[in-house]
């Protein structure tokens, strides 16, 4: 009951700390049950919990490297003398001047386009300026509207074709006091790559948030199914479905409501943006690829130097005829989807990541 009482009064930073120590993946079991030592490692250590945070704790304490809080509870690793740091998706591997570059994405694709890779053209626009943004936008629709900077899918607008979505997508990010980047629309399936000191670790089909018809269930009753099934499962990387603002809005789109019963088989969009943030499924698709679509992201990536840790989104022809286009370079990319795939085989990209820290680090045993 005190404690309680003192969780009641504790700044909110505190409050979630709190909260996701105690319903973190080590107390979850499923797929996050190995970890179990590693989060009580963080938690007794004061180190910030978290997927990304305990799968290299994990390596690390396996591999001998000494792990500690650092700054902000990140965590904070040294072997033989070198030093390293981890917290989340932002690592010391990248250097400073990269992760601003590739934080801007109209900046990141004019270093792409430069270099000639395929990279969609886009366009920044202040808050005020809808009317400029949709003169530039109308002769190439369908289009995506999103922030300039920020990451996990946030309002990213997907598929527009008329004024009024392009206006209330705009109006949307402009809200968020951010200047607004208007992109054109490419088509391919989308794909996050993760790379490593120039290398393709492991690469991940992304499908946004959806349900499948089964011929008697409403949409409602599908979303409370696939969220049953993502409970049960305990996967600690996929987020329970909603049916919030957003979704609703996606479902009117295609002229259904959440009491609609979909046919066998037919999928139903929740989500237009493939992030698995917002209730999308990370599929393995590292065996997919072919060698010459995993080579041109690996020269893509190499147009930044300082690069050393990124995931590419990249949007990829499905019949393997054209180069894939790279929509964005992620430097702080999250590495756990890789880790705990919906479907298809985990990838361990962690390992990977802390051998590019301490390149001396003993064989695993």
């Amino acid at each position: 009951m005190a404690t309680r009482a003192l969780t009641r009064l504790a700044p909110a930073p505190l409050k979630r700390w709190v909260r996701r120590v105690r319903t973190g993946p080590h107390r979850a079991g499923g797929a996050g049950e190995g970890l179990r030592a590693a989060y009580d490692y963080m938690a007794r250590r004061e180190i910030q919990p978290g997927v990304s945070n305990a799968l290299i704790v994990q390596r690390a304490l396996d591999r001998g490297v000494e792990v500690r809080a650092g700054r902000d509870g990140r965590v904070q690793l040294q072997f033989q003398g070198t030093t390293a740091w981890f917290n989340a998706s932002n690592s010391s591997l990248n250097r400073r001047l990269v992760k601003r570059v590739t934080g801007n994405k109209a900046v990141t694709t004019a270093f792409l386009r430069a270099e000639g890779i395929r990279a969609p053209e886009n366009l920044v626009f202040d808050v005020d300026e809808v009317d400029r943004g949709w003169a530039w936008a109308e002769p190439i629709l369908p289009v995506v509207v999103k922030p300039r900077r920020g990451q996990g899918g946030r309002s990213v607008h997907v598929d527009l074709r008329s004024r009024a979505d392009f206006e209330r997508a705009f109006t949307a990010v402009a809200a968020e006091g951010d200047a607004v980047l208007v992109e054109q629309s490419v088509p391919g399936v989308d794909h996050r790559v993760t790379v490593v000191d120039g290398r393709a670790i492991g690469a991940t089909r992304r499908i946004p948030a959806h349900v499948v018809g089964d011929g008697t269930s409403t949409v409602a009753a599908l979303v409370e199914e696939k969220n049953a099934e993502r409970r049960a499962r305990a996967n600690p990387v996929h987020k329970k479905l909603k049916l919030g603002p957003n979704e609703l809005a996606c479902l009117a789109e295609q002229s259904l409501d959440p009491t609609h019963v979909p046919p066998a088989g037919q999928r139903v969009w929740l989500r237009r943006a493939a992030n698995v943030s917002t209730g999308g499924d990370a599929i393995d698709a590292t065996d997919s690829l072919t060698q010459e679509q995993i080579d041109y992201v690996e020269r893509a990536v190499s147009t930044f130097p300082g690069l050393r840790l990124c995931g590419a989104d990249v949007l990829v022809d499905p019949d393997g005829r054209a180069d894939p286009w790279i929509i964005e370079v992620n430097s702080k990319p999250s590495v756990s989807p890789h880790h705990f795939p919906w479907e298809g085989q985990s990838r361990d990209v962690m390992t990977a990541v802390l051998e590019a820290m301490f390149p001396n680090l003993p064989p695993r045993g």
